[in-house]
């Protein structure tokens, strides 16, 4: 899934499950699903990422344009599992699940500030820039109620 332009501004939920990363090389493999700012590389952002080589799903952020990023939450699991990002207003919070019914919320929501209008997404990473990666997601919503 590319970039999807959200215009929002109050409240949205991007849910999915993580089932597989292919790996193609052998280091900083991750996937998956970021609510960001700008299409810019150093965009402020939040995500939900599995990153088997650090063993667990975190919740990532970065909460200026061109900062660093941040962890402030993160659990063990092994796939598939659920994951979901979310944001109401500045806030943003990360969730995971083993069955898409009971959540567990990561580390505490965070205060991020963005445009009204967001970009949504789901990527996967080789972890380096002469390779690919593919990803498998199942279950994509997106909501906004």
């Amino acid at each position: 899934m590319g970039p999807t332009l959200l215009q929002d501004g109050v409240r949205l939920t991007l849910t999915i499950i993580l089932d597989k990363l292919v790996e193609i090389y052998p280091t900083v493999e991750a996937h998956w699903i970021l609510i960001r700012n700008t299409l810019d590389g150093g965009s402020a952002n939040a995500k939900t990422a599995d990153w088997p080589w650090y063993g667990g799903i975190y919740f990532d952020m970065r909460t200026t344009e061109g900062g660093s990023t941040t962890e402030p939450g993160n659990t063990s699991a092994t796939l598939p599992y659920w994951v979901k990002a979310s944001r109401s207003g500045s806030t943003f919070s990360s969730y995971v699940s083993p069955d898409g019914v009971n959540w567990t919320q990561l580390g505490t929501s965070q205060t991020i500030t963005m445009n009204q209008t967001v970009y949504v997404g789901l990527a996967a990473n080789s972890g380096s820039t002469t390779a690919s990666a593919t990803a498998t997601f199942d279950n994509v919503s997106i909501t906004m109620p």
